[in-house]
């Protein structure tokens, strides 16, 4: 039925966007309208999909943000750009057009940025890249953080085993990009920029290397992505930046709920919602941190 006038299509007020940015599985999250119902604020979410996005995207070689990256910050809202604005470490400037002439200019926080949250979806690329890596040496690794319920998948031989140390060197080496430039946006002053966790593998064999296009020791992948998660909450915690850890919602003692299953690589719309969820309650208290703290400073 063709709509006759604006006035059949209602507006019902305005919505704060939570953005999700980032690999694939920021895509599942969808776009979703919430509403909190103790303050009746509206929640939308927006996705921002970048193909591929690993944490060398996060941060260049040459130590600047990557550019798909800041161009989508840009786009929403979290960074502007002006030609007298100083320079920021970490942040190539950026040239602009005016009529015929074009101007350097240099990229700083907008005054709104942390009214908004921004969370970045990455890293389990980055694990099917290492997974690949201790599959084909045939490497199992020590992981001495608690891995209750992973005795319920079979046990694979593998050749050797990297000590706790060693593996935390390939993982340095592997996220190191990710966890520097985090450090970079914080101290630029993007407070509301946000780590998501990377999903739980598939549980199946069959299906992992449906998805992952070869085969692996299950014991080895969920390791690899528990210590992801671990890495990134620690960085977190230490760089100041919410870490958004759906892990302990989807999981039964460390396995994937059935439930949340999707394709056996990303989780479904059930997980999105307690994402969103987690999102809110950890966004909310930020800002009320932020607001005490405006407050102590006009006192």
């Amino acid at each position: 039925m063709p709509i006759d006038s604006v006035e059949e299509l209602a507006h019902v007020g305005e919505a704060i966007p939570y953005t999700y940015i980032g690999d694939s599985h920021c895509g599942t999250i969808g776009t979703r309208i919430f509403e909190d119902v103790q303050t009746n604020v509206r929640i939308v979410t927006r996705i921002a999909g970048i193909w591929r996005f690993v944490a060398s995207d996060v941060l260049s070689e040459d130590g600047m943000i990557g550019d798909q990256l800041m161009q989508t910050l840009r786009r929403a809202g979290a960074f502007q750009s002006y030609p007298s604005f100083p320079p920021v470490p970490g942040f190539r400037p950026v040239v602009t057009t005016y009529d015929r002439e074009q101007l350097t200019e240099q990229i700083a926080l907008t005054d709104f940025a942390n009214e908004y949250p921004y969370v970045l979806s990455v890293g389990e690329i980055n694990d099917r890249n290492v997974l690949k890596r201790l599959v084909d040496d045939e490497v199992d690794f020590e992981f001495p953080v608690d891995t209750t319920g992973l005795e319920r998948l079979p046990e694979t031989a593998t050749r050797r085993t990297f000590r706790f140390d060693q593996m935390l060197n390939v993982m340095m080496e592997e996220f190191g990009p990710l966890f520097r430039g985090l450090k970079v946006l914080r101290d630029a002053g993007l407070r509301s920029i946000f780590l998501h966790s990377v999903p739980p593998p598939a549980v199946s064999d069959e299906d992992s290397a449906r998805v992952l296009h070869h085969p692996s020791p299950p014991r080895v992948r969920y390791k690899l992505a528990m210590f992801t998660n671990f890495l990134y909450e620690r960085v977190c915690r230490d760089i100041g930046i919410g870490f958004i850890n759906t892990w302990p919602m989807v999981t039964e003692g460390n396995l994937l709920k059935s439930e949340y299953y999707l394709d056996g690589l990303h989780l479904n719309y059930l997980h999105s919602l307690l994402s969103v969820r987690e999102l809110h309650r950890q966004f909310t208290e930020l800002r009320l941190t932020i607001e005490a703290e405006n407050v102590a400073k006009d006192l």
